[in-house]
């Protein structure tokens, strides 16, 4: 999240505010439905940010939401993969 959000900052202010904006929405959407989103691999879960080409990966441990990381999905798509071990 940090690299994206200096990334946008080095490429235009607005840029960055607007990638902010769209990951705080995909968090907010995980946390209060996060069982509407794809199950794409056991329990791990996937919702993607509208126009950026990032995605949250997380898992429900009973109440709780847990984010493995937001993933740059044109680098390394399967990079979640590596943390899904944890």
């Amino acid at each position: 999240m940090r690299e994206a959000a200096a990334y946008y900052r080095a490429q235009d202010s607005p840029l960055q505010g607007r990638y902010r904006s769209a990951l705080v929405e995909t968090l907010d959407a995980v946390v209060s439905r996060p069982e509407t989103f794809p199950i794409v691999h056991k329990d791990m879960r996937h919702a993607m940010l509208k126009v950026f080409p990032y995605g949250v990966f997380f898992r429900m441990k009973r109440a709780e939401v847990r984010v493995v990381g937001v993933i740059h999905l044109r680098r390394n798509p399967r990079t979640w993969q590596d943390r899904a071990q944890d």
